[in-house]
């Protein structure tokens, strides 16, 4: 669990770092990464979803945040 907290924190650290569009696609890249790893992650499909709608695509953004509030019903941040 602590594991993959710290995925997505320093995913989620890039993102607000990143100044480009290459950065974001690279933290987004990570974040993909840590899905497929973890596909019934919420926080990671939160993370992921939060990303996509930074970067303007809304579809995808819209994917990934139904489905972290599928895996977590409780997750009012996805829920938004």
């Amino acid at each position: 669990m602590r594991r993959c907290i710290s995925m997505v924190m320093v995913g989620l650290v890039a993102l607000a770092t990143a100044s480009s569009a290459q950065g974001t696609d690279a933290a987004m890249a990570k974040l993909e990464k840590s899905r497929a790893s973890r596909p019934n992650d919420p926080a990671i499909a939160r993370s992921l979803g939060i990303a996509y709608y930074k970067a303007d695509k809304l579809s995808e953004a819209r994917t990934n945040l139904d489905a972290a509030v599928r895996l977590d019903p409780r997750d009012g941040a996805a829920a938004l």
